[in-house]
C-alpha cells in the first residue's frame, strides 16, 4: 500500500520483478514498460503490478491470475523452482507431502513454511482448508496434469 523507491540507483533503465515465498514471480515488460530511474529523481514513476494491462507484464496473460479485478502472483511453488504442477516431474503436492510434511498426510506444520500454499498459516495436505486441494482446484483449476510456469525476462 506504500510506494517502494529505489535510493542510490545509477542512471539506467531498469526492469522491475516481484517474488513472493511460494509464489511465481511477475515483472514489467521491458519491452512496454522499460522503467527509467535518475538518480536525482523529480517526479516517480509508478507501477501497480495489481491494475497493469496484459501488455506492461512480462510473458502471457498466464504469468499472473486474476481476482476480483485485481492482477495476483500464481501460489504453489512450493519447491521455488519456477514451474506449479501436480503430477508432473518435481509437483509441488508431493514436495508439500514429502518435503514439508514429512510423509505424513495428516500433519501440518503452522507458521511461514513454502508449503502453505493457501497463505492461512498452516502447511497441511488432507484437513479442511488444505494446501493440496487449494493447489489443485485454485491455481491448476483441477487439472492434475496442468501447470504455471513463471515468466521472468532474462
Amino acid at each position: 500500500t506504500s510506494p517502494v523507491t529505489f535510493n542510490n540507483t545509477v542512471n539506467g533503465n531498469y526492469t522491475i520483478a516481484v517474488r513472493h515465498r511460494n509464489h511465481l514471480g511477475i515483472s514489467a515488460d521491458p519491452a512496454t514498460n522499460l522503467l527509467a530511474l535518475a538518480e536525482q529523481k523529480t517526479t516517480a514513476s509508478l507501477l501497480d503490478f495489481t491494475t497493469a494491462t496484459d501488455a506492461q507484464i512480462y510473458g502471457t496473460s498466464a504469468a499472473f491470475g486474476i481476482v476480483g479485478a485485481k492482477n495476483v502472483m500464481w501460489a504453489g511453488n512450493a519447491n521455488f523452482n519456477g514451474v506449479v504442477n501436480y503430477s508432473s516431474l518435481g509437483n509441488d503436492r508431493l514436495y508439500l507431502l514429502n518435503t514439508i510434511l514429512g510423509g505424513s498426510t495428516i500433519g501440518t506444520v503452522a507458521g511461514y513454511s513454502a508449503g502453505d500454499l493457501n497463505m492461512n498459516r498452516v502447511a497441511n495436505y488432507s484437513s479442511l482448508g488444505n494446501d493440496r486441494l487449494f493447489l489443485l482446484n485454485t491455481v491448476l483449476s483441477g487439472s492434475t496434469i496442468g501447470s504455471k510456469t513463471q515468466a521472468l525476462p532474462n
